[in-house]
């Protein structure tokens, strides 16, 4: 990654954090809601523009996918149609479809198998997010169901890698 594209990135997280204090001190109540909703929109779009002029920028897919993701739960509770609890579904269901796309995109960079192991805990986090906003799993289940699956991963992992 050139110098040139790394300043741009920070460049625009830190002028993203200052305006989003920025507007937080107008104490807008709703409206900012709004507001964080465009700005994460904007940062999404910047992330999307940026990886598709270059490809080899495939990284800034997560960025982008998290920030659409953040743009979509605002703007749904700024319109009061998001019941309350599924904003954490939402949110890891986004951030495991941005670690899906990285996994799918597999023609630039020979990292996209790290990223099947945090798009499958986030699915399973969704899954199970989801599972407790319907009351068929009790919230206190989620964090050791979550830390099962992990080691289940973890240990199937090693006797795959063991049988090559």
């Amino acid at each position: 990654m050139s110098s040139n594209v790394r300043s741009r990135i920070i460049g625009s997280i830190v002028l993203l954090i200052g305006l989003s204090l920025l507007v937080r001190n107008f104490h807008f109540g709703q409206m900012l809601l709004l507001t964080g909703a465009l700005l994460f929109l904007t940062a999404a779009l910047f992330f999307g523009r940026s990886y598709l002029q270059s490809e080899t920028d495939w990284w800034m897919i997560l960025p982008g996918g998290l920030s659409f993701t953040l743009a979509v739960t605002w703007l749904l509770s700024f319109a009061g149609i998001l019941p309350d609890g599924l904003a954490n579904v939402i949110f890891l269901a986004g951030a495991a479809l941005s670690f899906w796309a990285i996994r799918m995109e597999k023609s630039h960079h020979p990292y996209s198998g790290a990223a099947l192991y945090p798009a499958l805990l986030l699915t399973a986090g969704a899954l199970l997010a989801f599972l407790s906003y319907h009351h068929v799993l009790r919230s206190e289940w989620i964090v050791p169901s979550l830390l099962f699956l992990t080691g289940l991963l973890l240990v199937f992992r090693n006797w795959s890698k063991r049988d090559r």
